[in-house]
C-alpha cells in the first residue's frame, strides 16, 4: 500500500527530499513543496485493475485520508515561522496569494515580533535611566515591526523598486538572498526580517552533520566539563565564523535555486 502511495507521488517527494536535504538556503521552498505534496496525495486515484490489492479489500478514501493525516502531522512537527516568512517572502512565489492564507500570516507577525523584540527588560532595582532607556528601545522597536508589516505591502503590490520588470527577470536569476539585499533597501525593516528567513539552508542532514563535526572538535576529552550553554556558543561562533570567511572570499555568492515549473509569473 505504502509502495503503491510513494510511486504516485514519486516526483514531488523527492523534490522535496532533495530541497531539505541541500546545501543551498532552501528553508524558503520546503513550505511550497509540502504543499504540493499534500495536494497530491488528494488527487491520488486507484487505477482499476491496476492495484496491489483486490476489489472490496480496502475503502481507499479511509486510507487516503489517514496518509493526509499523516502527512499534515509531520509537517505541523516541523513547521516554523521562519519556513513561513521564507515562503511568503520567496521572489519565486510572489503571485501566490499567501495573505489568504492564515497560519502564513500568523508566522510572518510571530517572525517580525522575534527580529524586532525588545529584549529582557530591566529588574525592578535597575536605575531609573535604564528603565527609561529600555521603554523608549521598546517604542522603537515596536515603530520597526508596524513598518515591515506596512513594507509587506508594498512588496506584495509591486510597489516602487519591486513595480521594476528588471527586477523580476534579475529574481530568477539570483538567490532570494540576493534578491533581496539587492531590492530591499526601499523596504528596510522588512529586509531585516527576511533576510534572516531566505538565507537559511533547511534542517536537514547535511547541516546536522556540519554541527556534530564542529562540536566535536569542541567537545573533546580535555573540554568536556564545559557547560553546554558555553558549547552552544562557542559551536555558533565557529560555524558563523567559518560562513562569514566564505562570504567574504571574492567572487562568491549564494547558489540560485532553480524556480519551479508553473509559478513564474
Amino acid at each position: 500500500m505504502a509502495e503503491y502511495v510513494i510511486g504516485k507521488i514519486s516526483s514531488v517527494s523527492r523534490a522535496l527530499l532533495e530541497t531539505a536535504d541541500a546545501d543551498a538556503p532552501t528553508a524558503s521552498k520546503i513550505q511550497y513543496l509540502k504543499f504540493q505534496v499534500q495536494e497530491q496525495l488528494k488527487a491520488v486515484q486507484p487505477e482499476e485493475g491496476n492495484v496491489p490489492w483486490e476489489e472490496g479489500e480496502h475503502d481507499w478514501s479511509a486510507i487516503q485520508q489517514e496518509i493526509i493525516s499523516i502527512h499534515r502531522y509531520r509537517w505541523d512537527y516541523g513547521y516554523t515561522c521562519l519556513q513561513g516568512t521564507g515562503y511568503l517572502l520567496d521572489p519565486e512565489y510572489i503571485d501566490m496569494e499567501q495573505h489568504d492564507d492564515e497560519e502564513t500570516m500568523d508566522t510572518f507577525r510571530l517572525f517580525v515580533q522575534k527580529t524586532f523584540h525588545p529584549g529582557k527588560a530591566p529588574g525592578e532595582q535597575a536605575p531609573q535611566e535604564e528603565k527609561d532607556a529600555y521603554e523608549e528601545h521598546c517604542e522603537v522597536q515596536l515603530e520597526k515591526q508596524a513598518n515591515a508589516e506596512l513594507e509587506l505591502m508594498q512588496y506584495k503590490n509591486k510597489l516602487g523598486v519591486f513595480a521594476r520588470p528588471v527586477t523580476w527577470l534579475n529574481a530568477k536569476r539570483m538567490s532570494a538572498a540576493d534578491f533581496w539585499a539587492l531590492h530591499g533597501s526601499e523596504t528596510p525593516n522588512l529586509q531585516i526580517a527576511v533576510m534572516r528567513a531566505v538565507a537559511q539552508v533547511s534542517s536537514a542532514s547535511s547541516a546536522s552533520e556540519r554541527g556534530h563535526k564542529v562540536m566535536n572538535m569542541i567537545e573533546t576529552k580535555k573540554t568536556n566539563r564545559l557547560a553546554w550553554e558555553t558549547v552552544e556558543k562557542l559551536i555558533y561562533f565557529k560555524h558563523n565564523s567559518a560562513q562569514q570567511r566564505k562570504r567574504q572570499k571574492l567572487g562568491t555568492k549564494q547558489p540560485v535555486i532553480e524556480w519551479t515549473e508553473g509559478t513564474e509569473e
